[in-house]
């Protein structure tokens, strides 16, 4: 080294260094600022006997200054936010006067109005004398930090309103008979009568709450739905702090490692003590209706029995008296052959109503006949039985022309005796009630299938009828039109009517007065392929 060389104006002489040292030295440097400015970080010093707080580029940019150019302890303070410059000052003066480190967070006010969080951190350096002539520190940027930290601290307000509002105690355990609590929401208190700081503590243990009657059964079912990875639910009994007894309804689940170890059981148990007061109280009323309602059947059954047995007596009975009237009136016609005026008409008068009084009897005895009649199921085609009802009609009164339209595999399952009876009364009822008509139209189909029963229809244009009077159509005897214009005891439709509720289905009736009418009926449905149509027509002159 010359001795020569004149000394910088800071009165320190360079150490020598070799290039290798001065590399390493320019790498750690380069590395420092490199690690600075990743993390943030910068530093800064202040010198009492100077105006002005030394700080690094680092720091510079944090603050929002210009690198280079060191601010002054009141554009320094500036910087922040006006509600942190309080707290700083405090920091920085017990620092200055007794030598107090300080580490204090407060917000960096930028000129175009953001904001970000910074870290102060400062130390006291003392003279010989005791007495605090500088600090120096950290200055480092944490508003991702603080960001994430609002965010888990608002995560965290949103749990814990999510179990406040929850209806019962949510909770994580271990997979251990007595299920031991890792996590028990406030609402733990309400259910248990314990706090949930005491039930992750043992005290007690939540297992040592659940009934000995329902424990088993309790631990037998999550230990089923943790081996198939199933979600659980179960209903059973616990035992509360004052001694009362609640019923629980729970469900959870298994939560599993990635490599399906399981780690603990989660899930939500609510309290459904009043629900299972309500469903003991409805058992026990339904209980109490259905023994009512069996009861009462019992008494209809036998009333109907009683009446229906009345009614076949009575038109038992009165058939031979009706036959000896026919009979005598008979033989007075033929033994006064000159019988004329009004004594021939009163005594066509009463032949006409011992006929009609006999087909009247007749009726109620098949009405009679018709409930001790055993039903014999078995597969029935009602187009054919349609087609049976209307061929001897037909041969009747062939004169008259017909229109019929039968769709083919009407099958259903049902007694083909009393179907044909039901069919026979249907179509018999559809060509009286065309009489005024030139053409007789009928149709026999059916609507569709549900609940396991076809619905079927017989329909024809002619006089119809009223359906203000529909809910008397198919009463015994009961006749909507006058005896003058159609033949009839009023009886064919209660018939229907019969046969069908022995079938379990129903009957209901569709009409206009002058457009015809339709019947409506339901009957079990037999298997057999999807229904197509087929129309038939049936013409005679």
């Amino acid at each position: 080294m010359s001795s020569s060389s004149p000394l910088p104006r800071s009165g320190w002489a360079p150490l020598p260094l070799d290039q290798t040292r001065r590399s390493h030295v320019d790498d750690t440097n380069l590395l420092v600022r490199r690690a600075a400015d990743m993390g943030r970080l910068g530093a800064w010093s202040w010198d009492f006997g100077a105006g002005r707080i030394h700080c690094s580029r680092e720091s510079s940019a944090i603050l929002g200054l210009r690198p280079g150019r060191d601010p002054t302890p009141a554009q320094a303070r500036a910087c922040f936010a006006p509600e942190h410059r309080r707290n700083l000052l405090g920091a920085f003066l017990d620092c200055a006067r007794a030598g107090t480190p300080f580490d204090v967070e407060a917000q960096v006010r930028h000129p175009a109005g953001a904001r970000t969080w910074v870290r102060i951190i400062g130390e006291p350096e003392w003279n010989g004398m005791g007495t605090v002539v500088r600090m120096q520190g950290a200055l480092q940027d944490i508003t991702p930090a603080k960001r994430a930290q609002e965010q888990l601290l608002e995560s965290r307000r949103e749990l814990a309103s999510l179990m406040d509002n929850l209806p019962g105690m949510a909770y994580r355990c271990s997979n251990a008979p007595r299920w031991p609590l890792q996590f028990a929401s406030d609402r733990a208190l309400e259910l248990t009568g314990y706090r949930a700081a005491d039930l992750v503590a043992g005290r007690p243990a939540f297992g040592d709450l659940v009934h000995p009657g329902d424990a088993q059964r309790v631990w037998d079912q999550v230990q089923q739905s943790v081996r198939q990875h199933q979600r659980f639910n179960v209903t059973y009994r616990i035992r509360c702090r004052d001694g009362r007894e609640k019923w629980v309804w729970e469900q959870g689940c298994g939560v599993f490692d990635a490599d399906g170890t399981l780690r603990f059981v989660e899930g939500l148990i609510l309290d459904v003590t009043f629900a299972k007061r309500i469903e003991a109280e409805l058992n026990a009323l339904n209980q109490t209706l259905e023994d009512r309602v069996r009861e009462r059947t019992a008494q209809l059954e036998s009333a109907n029995a009683e009446l229906e047995a009345f009614a076949y007596s009575i038109a038992h009975d009165l058939r031979a008296p009706m036959t000896a009237m026919a009979g005598f009136a008979r033989v007075l016609q033929e033994s006064l052959p000159a019988l004329e005026g009004r004594s021939a008409h009163y005594l066509r008068r009463i032949i006409g109503n011992v006929a009609q009084m006999s087909d009247m009897t007749d009726a109620l005895l098949s009405l009679a006949r018709l409930t001790g009649v055993d039903v014999e199921p078995a597969e029935v085609d009602i187009g054919e039985l349609a087609a049976n009802a209307l061929a001897p009609l037909q041969e009747q009164e062939p004169q008259r022309a017909i229109v019929a339209a039968i769709q083919p595999r009407l099958r259903v399952r049902g007694d083909r005796r009393l179907l044909q009876q039901l069919l026979a009364n249907l179509v018999g009822n559809a060509w009286k009630f065309s009489r005024t008509r030139d053409v007789v139209n009928i149709e026999v189909g059916s609507s569709g299938v549900q609940d396991g029963y076809r619905a079927f229809f017989v329909r024809d244009r002619g006089v119809g009828f009223d359906m203000a009077h529909a809910a008397n159509l198919f009463g015994a005897f009961r006749r909507l039109h006058g005896a003058g214009e159609f033949e009839g005891t009023g009886i064919g439709l209660a018939l229907v009517r019969k046969i069908v509720q022995r079938h379990g289905g129903r009957v209901w009736a569709d009409a206009q007065p002058g457009a015809g009418a339709t019947i409506h009926f339901t009957l079990p449905e037999a298997a057999g392929p999807p229904l197509g149509r087929l129309d038939v027509d049936l013409q005679a002159s």
